[in-house]
């Protein structure tokens, strides 16, 4: 299984959704998440001096302060 794109997200988690078929019954539908270190990515931005870095920050990759 791949979750392909993880997408935007306001954690780091990538979240995948399983539909499963079996002949012995309906549809199966679950819900996975896997939570992953974004750290590397965070500091590459500023390391690479990304143009808009902090827009993308604040609006694709938002992170709860705490």
């Amino acid at each position: 299984m791949s979750t392909g794109s993880v997408g935007c997200h306001d954690r780091a988690e990538a979240r995948v959704l399983v539909i499963e078929r079996s002949v012995r019954t309906d549809l199966g539908l679950r819900s996975m998440s896997e939570p992953y270190d974004d750290a590397g990515l965070m500091a590459d931005f500023d390391h690479r001096c990304v143009p808009e870095r902090d827009f993308i920050r604040l609006t694709f990759l938002p992170r709860p302060s705490g």
